[in-house]
């Protein structure tokens, strides 16, 4: 019987250990999505810059 519980204790260790780490791990990818998102934001605000510049360029002096 102690056996078994004891069993039962490292189970719920272990899968707790296993949760706390799947949290860390999916928290760390948000981050990393985070990121990523704010490079491409500026990228792609850098390109429509540059695109609206040129067009503006064109229709003024056109």
């Amino acid at each position: 019987m102690l056996d078994t519980f004891a069993n039962m204790e490292s189970v719920t260790h272990r899968t707790s250990m296993a949760a706390s780490l799947v949290v860390s791990i999916i928290g760390f990818s948000t981050d990393v999505v985070a990121v990523v998102m704010k490079q491409v934001t500026g990228i792609i605000n850098k390109i429509a810059a540059v695109i609206f510049g040129e067009l503006a360029v064109k229709f003024v002096f056109d």
